[in-house]
């Protein structure tokens, strides 16, 4: 897999020792979250999350579990269908990468 590295970033193409970088996951309907195992993921993960199904008026957020090898897309309230979502996990030599959103 090629592998490209910018400002400490890392992202790889495809799978890095046999596990994927990026994926679909799915809640079903009437739950409000998804588990999505990653025994790469460490402190400075980063991982990117893209609705690929409409969400209304609900929220979303991204919950790492380090210990667990795993990390978590939690709905603010289940929905009475089947929500997918895109998500990469790139790494970082810089650890949280943090940031106010702001683009300056």
């Amino acid at each position: 897999a090629e592998e490209i590295e910018v400002a400490g970033v890392r992202i790889k193409e495809g799978e890095e020792g046999g596990i994927k970088n990026s994926g679909t996951a799915t809640i079903v309907s009437g739950d409000k979250e998804v588990v999505v195992p990653k025994e790469n993921i460490e402190n400075g993960s980063q991982i990117i999350v893209t609705p690929i199904s409409n969400l209304g008026q609900t929220n979303y957020y991204i919950e790492k579990d380090i210990s667990n090898k795993q990390f978590k897309i939690i709905l603010s309230n289940p929905l009475d269908h089947e929500v997918k979502f895109d998500w990469l996990m790139i790494q970082s030599s810089l650890g949280s990468l943090g940031g106010t959103g702001n683009a300056n």
